[in-house]
């Protein structure tokens, strides 16, 4: 088998850029005009729509070109104001539908022509994105090391949204990687390489919007440089295959010696063989442009190289070319390979048919005479053919689908030749006829394209036009599109159908099932996520998203966090279904929705974000308080979430913790929408238990009475008993003994319990013979009274200053009463004697015993924290559609005990002496009494809704379908038990019970 450079093509198709009147030759011509058609542009139907060439210029580049003419090329037929004018108008149709109208220019000047086109969408009003109007600018001509500017700035969007674009080169000479400047902007450049022949480079611009995208051409026509430095070219030509005593050519085309001001010269030189001893070829004509010889005979394969030296006195350049030489060959070719295989079943219904031969083939004899396709009565099918020689295969595509399950027979002819002219033969392994069999036919495949993102209430098109059949022509498909969403389709059974987006986020799916005339059917389905606006949309999937993704629907957020971060300017999140867990509570701004509820698949790179009828997006916040929205005032919505909030932590304060789902504070009535969550608050923190309160002290004994004196001085009195803890339970002072007289009268005991002091003993006579009489003992002081329980907390109460309902705590109990001081005994009575000096002095009285404290009163119990799924405080939102659950208020603390009562202390012995008037002794000190409990606080609220007012605006909700599931209230803290009292002494009062939180569904307070 034999192979060959090249490819020989037997069908072309040629396109002539630019053309010249009456010229034949390749290229690009040297001056043709510049046609400028104006910019792209949009117009209202009725509108008076001008077309503007007058940019246009001859091939000078200065003067207007020798004539225009315009001529409509697509869309509503209108008519034009002239033809023949660089200005022309029309008035843009009437159309339900938006409408493209697309024009052409042609000018003409210095014998050639150039054209122009220009694009009109007549906006028929209706919603919808549109597509950019892309304007890569007018064609032109440049010379070889020009700075070029390709210039997209004419490009316009109809919606007036951002665009994107995209310059790339799309054929003539290939620019060197990085020599296209600005890509990916309206405004590109580079500079135009130094061709010896020209060249015209053809770039395309692409524009998009996000949404749609729309391309536009331009052609830059490239002369050869008429400034230094001049490009100098050397071709050899194309490596060659021939037989031997075939006559060669070597020289290429492209052999160019491009500076006018010098004379080339060529020289050829034969480089050798690749087999020793091959014969050495004759070069003729080794200093022209072009050389040749004639193919030495050799028994095998023989490579032979030669070179092509181009020089212009001052710079040369070198080309080299190999020619391959075949012996000659006797044996006629045959057909040694073939595809599709003969009896082969299942073959596509635009196969390509390849048919390798034996031998190099004479691509003059291969038409579509000698190699074709025939189908059933050998009815020829038109077909491509192209013969690769360096493969020496011959290629066939049929022109059109075949039909299905259909016997066809390639066909290779006598007629075909190898290079030695032998024609084609054919035996049993080597048939020139087999046969085949096409796929049965098959479904057709309905393509609606990716899912799409739109506005809600806006017109959105399903376009279905890229369904295709496998065996049958486009236009030949039935169309039926479907869909359980409930919404109305416009035009169901066409290729494009529509519909309009309802108002609120949501999801649509619609099917489309595409039949081909034989009944076989294929569908496709589409989603289409309606949101508030697309552009200011933040995806979050904690599965399959990232931090560092844009927030994009396919480049998710993987957390609500990370979305607030982008989503502060007033976007909107939407979450899937995937759990999220967050630590702090979420603080929603001003403006910005939260809609949840989506479920999410990516397959082969395509994310599908879809709401279920009943889905919700579990968020998980481990904060007492799940979300606050504060000072809401532009339109949001909190919709589809399973929120729920942790239990109230704290029981300090003046009440335990509040656990809420959603707190609303203050804003503009209606602006906020809460709809269609299951909304979870955790318990109520319990109140803290009140502080016990202190037992009492013992009070201190009364002093003892002196002794009195025969013959001398006073006895004297016994000192008062002291109570530095509680000094209203303070003795009383004995009384004195006082010479020759009646002894003194005992103090009082302190208080009002206090005992009274004892009299003092009468005097004596000696001279008389009356005795002195003893003072009497102080009265002991009484217990205190019984200390007061503390009262019960109560429901509670708002705070006017933050808006908080906080449930009252148990007020403190009273302090237990102290036991009154003893009195004071009272001093013997003194002797009177003859002598003034004998007189005698009776003994002083003991003092009273000090009374025991009272117990101190036990504090109240702390309030319970409430339990509100949604807590209103000022404010007006909508809540509707809502599973509001509340776990229940925390209980009410307990009151602390009161404290116990102090005994009272004795009181103090009277004085004694021999031969006098004895004391009294000093009452002891009342026992003091049990302090109060105190009482409990007031349980928690548990509500499904609890509006409070704030500065005078009381909460007054639109509530609608919403299912309320309440805690129960908390229990109110129990009372603390009264003190005991001591000896004596009576226990303490205990302190009531809190009062039971309250539980409701809806309670709205003034």
């Amino acid at each position: 088998m034999r192979g060959s450079a090249g490819r020989v093509w037997i069908a072309l198709v040629a396109a002539l850029v630019v053309s010249a009147c009456g010229g034949s030759g390749s290229g690009v011509v040297s001056k043709p005009p510049t046609a400028d058609a104006g910019l792209n542009r949009t117009a209202t139907p009725g509108q008076i729509v001008t077309l503007d060439g007058s940019a246009s210029v001859a091939p000078d580049g200065i003067h207007p070109p020798d004539s225009h003419a315009w001529a409509q090329l697509s869309g509503p037929a209108v008519t034009l104001s002239a033809t023949h004018t660089a200005v022309v108008t029309f008035t843009a149709p009437a159309a339900a539908t938006d409408q493209v109208l697309v024009f052409e220019l042609t000018v003409r000047g210095g014998g050639a022509s150039a054209t122009d086109p220009v694009t009109v969408v007549v906006l028929s009003g209706a919603a919808g994105n549109h597509a950019p109007l892309t304007d890569a600018g007018p064609d032109r001509p440049v010379e070889g090391g020009d700075p070029v500017t390709l210039d997209g700035s004419g490009t316009m969007d109809p919606d007036g949204d951002a665009m994107t674009f995209s310059w790339v080169q799309t054929g003539g000479y290939p620019l060197p990687a990085g020599a296209l400047s600005g890509a990916g902007t309206a405004t590109a450049g580079f500079t135009a390489p130094r061709l010896p022949k020209g060249d015209t480079l053809t770039f395309a611009l692409t524009a998009g919007d996000g949404t749609a995208s729309a391309g536009d051409t331009v052609a830059i026509g490239v002369r050869p440089a008429t400034r230094p430095p001049y490009a100098l070219v050397a071709d050899a030509g194309d490596d060659q295959t021939v037989i031997g005593g075939d006559a060669v050519v070597l020289g290429g085309p492209d052999t160019d010696n491009a500076n006018p001001g010098a004379t080339a010269t060529y020289q050829w030189l034969y480089l050798g063989a690749d087999v020793p001893g091959a014969p050495t070829p004759a070069l003729t004509g080794a200093t022209g442009a072009v050389a040749g010889f004639d193919a030495p005979m050799h028994a095998v394969d023989v490579v032979y190289s030669f070179s092509l030296t181009l020089s212009d006195g001052a710079a040369s350049h070198t080309d080299q070319v190999s020619v391959t030489v075949w012996p000659p060959d006797a044996t006629p070719p045959l057909v040694v390979a073939k595809s599709p295989q003969a009896n082969a079943n299942n073959v596509g219904f635009q196969p390509t048919i390849q048919v390798t031969f034996g031998d190099p083939m004479d691509a003059a004899t291969l038409t579509a005479a000698t190699v074709y396709l025939a189908g059933p009565g050998a009815a020829v099918v038109p077909t491509l053919l192209s013969y690769d020689a360096a493969q020496q295969r011959a290629t066939l595509v049929p022109a059109s689908l075949l039909a299905a399950a259909t016997q066809y027979t390639v066909h290779v002819t006598t007629g075909a030749r190898n290079r030695a002219g032998l024609a084609l033969t054919a035996d049993a392994a080597h048939p020139a006829a087999w046969s085949w069999t096409t796929l049965p036919d098959m479904a057709p495949v309905a393509d609606v394209g990716a899912d799409l993102l739109v506005d809600e209430g806006t017109v959105v098109t399903l376009d279905g036009s890229a369904s295709w059949d496998r065996e049958q022509p486009a236009g030949t498909l039935a169309y039926a599109w479907t869909t359980a969403s409930g919404v109305t389709i416009t035009n169901a059974d066409g290729a494009v159908a529509s519909f309009t987006a309802p108002s609120g986020v949501n999801s649509y799916r619609f099917t489309l099932t595409v039949t081909d005339s034989g009944g076989n059917s294929g569908s496709d389905d589409l989603v289409v996520v309606a949101v508030e606006d697309r552009a200011a949309a933040v995806f979050v999937d904690s599965a399959h998203g990232a931090s560092g993704n844009s927030g994009a629907a396919d480049s998710p957020k993987d957390s609500i966090g990370g979305a607030l971060l982008v989503a502060g300017g007033g976007k909107d999140i939407y979450l899937s279904t995937s759990p999220l867990n967050l630590g702090a509570t979420i603080l929603v701004p001003d403006g910005t929705s939260i809609h949840g509820g989506f479920s999410v698949s990516v397959q082969a790179g395509a994310w599908r974000w879809e709401r279920e009828a009943s889905a919700r997006t579990p968020v998980t916040v481990s904060a007492p308080v799940a979300m606050r929205a504060n000072a809401i005032n532009t339109a949001t919505g909190i919709t589809r979430l399973d929120l729920r909030g942790a239990a109230g932590a704290g029981s300090g304060g003046i009440a335990g913790e509040t656990a809420i789902g959603i707190e609303v504070k203050g804003g503009q009535a209606g602006a906020l929408t809460i709809a269609d969550n299951r909304i979870r608050a955790g318990a109520g923190a319990p109140g803290a238990s009140g502080a016990g309160g202190g037992n009492a002290t013992a009070g201190g004994a009364g002093g003892n009475g002196g002794a009195g004196v025969v013959d001398g001085m006073a006895g004297n009195a016994g000192v008062a008993g002291l109570n530095p803890s509680c000094n209203g339970a303070t003795g009383g002072a004995g009384g004195g003994g006082v010479q020759g007289l009646a002894g003194g009268e005992g103090g009082d005991g302190i208080g009002a319990v206090g005992g009274n002091g004892g009299l003092g003993g009468a005097a004596g006579d000696e001279t008389q013979a009356i005795a002195a009489g003893p003072g009497q003992d102080g009265a002991d002081g009484a217990p205190g009274a019984a200390g007061v329980g503390g009262a019960a907390g109560s429901d509670g109460a708002v705070n006017t200053a933050s808006g908080q309902f906080v449930a009252a705590p148990g007020a403190g109990g009273g302090v237990g009463g102290h036991g009154g001081g003893g009195g004071g005994g009272g001093a013997g009575g003194g002797t009177i004697a003859a002598s003034p000096t004998q007189r005698d002095t009776g003994s002083g009285g003991g003092g009273g015993g000090a009374g025991g404290c009272g117990g101190f009163a036990g504090y109240g119990g702390r309030g319970g924290g409430g339990s509100y799924a949604i807590y209103l405080i000022g404010t007006a939102p909508v809540i509707t559609a809502n599973a509001l659950e509340s776990a229940g208020g925390g209980a009410g603390g307990n009151g602390g005990p009161g404290g116990d009562g102090a005994l009272g202390a004795s009181g103090g012995l009277a004085g004694l002496a021999a031969g006098t008037a004895s004391g009294g002794n000093g009452g002891a000190g009342g026992d003091g009494s049990g302090g109060g409990g105190g009482g409990g606080g007031a349980g928690g609220r548990s509500h499904g809704v609890l509006g409070v007012a704030l500065g005078g605006v009381a909460s007054n909700p639109t509530l609608s379908g919403n299912t309320v599931t309440v805690g129960a209230g908390g229990a109110g803290g129990s009372g603390g038990a009264g003190g005991q009292g001591a000896g004596a002494g009576v226990p303490g009062q205990n302190g009531a019970g809190g009062a039971a939180g309250i539980s409701a569904d809806v309670t709205l307070m003034p």
